[in-house]
């Protein structure tokens, strides 16, 4: 069975969204059994590199809301990630773009990759990493077995970037408006960062009927 997963590294829902899905796939004993393709996407593709404005003020731009109304959506979604054991911090929080990063990951193999993708959100929401500086993207590389010099070719250059621009299209032609999204072999879809049980129910049914072929 094959789950796609489209996602960006500065959603924090996505991060919710990922940790539903592998404890889904604990409970139902198919973590295994399922192979995960990871998909790019990008919620704000003219990001800086360096962030300008602080997390709070570029919510509040993007949504139209005050800077205290942009902190109560904050303080919401890091309750949230609290309940499943997450810690978002968004005071050190970097809101920058995430292009190379989404590149990192297409250079990686799978094993790499399932490493990677953990920790690229981890950076972003817990430790406060820039996702588009270099020197960082390429030690991160570096400590899953990629080859830095790879990298750094990569890194400098518009390699991989077309297997980006590729999954968000695919995502726009699906009608995607958002993420996370997860199609199971092509047919059943979640989306959003839905409860554990809803994760279970589908996968199972899906698994079910993958299996009666």
């Amino acid at each position: 069975m094959k789950i796609e997963i489209w996602s960006d590294y500065n959603c924090p829902f996505c991060y919710i969204g990922k940790v539903h899905l592998e404890r889904a796939l604990a409970e139902l004993k198919l973590t295994d059994k399922v192979e995960i393709i990871y998909k790019a996407y990008q919620l704000d593709p003219s990001a800086p590199k360096v962030a300008r404005q602080s997390t709070t003020e570029a919510l509040a731009a993007k949504y139209g809301v005050s800077l205290t109304e942009a902190k109560a959506m904050m303080s919401n979604v890091v309750n949230k990630a609290a309940a499943i054991g997450l810690t978002y911090n968004y005071d050190i929080v970097k809101a920058t773009n995430t292009l190379d990063a989404h590149r990192l990951l297409k250079m990686a193999d799978k094993a790499q990759a399932k490493i990677l993708n953990a920790t690229l959100y981890d950076a972003y929401f817990t430790t406060g990493k820039n996702l588009a500086d270099f020197d960082y993207l390429r030690s991160l590389g570096e400590s899953v077995g990629m080859d830095k010099d790879e990298i750094k070719a990569m890194l400098y250059s518009d390699k991989l970037k077309d297997q980006v621009l590729s999954d968000i299209a695919e995502a726009k032609a699906m009608n995607i408006r958002g993420v996370p999204y997860f199609r199971i072999n092509k047919k059943s879809v979640i989306p959003g960062a839905q409860p554990i049980e809803q994760f279970v129910e589908i996968i199972r049914n899906a698994y079910v009927s993958e299996m009666g072929k």
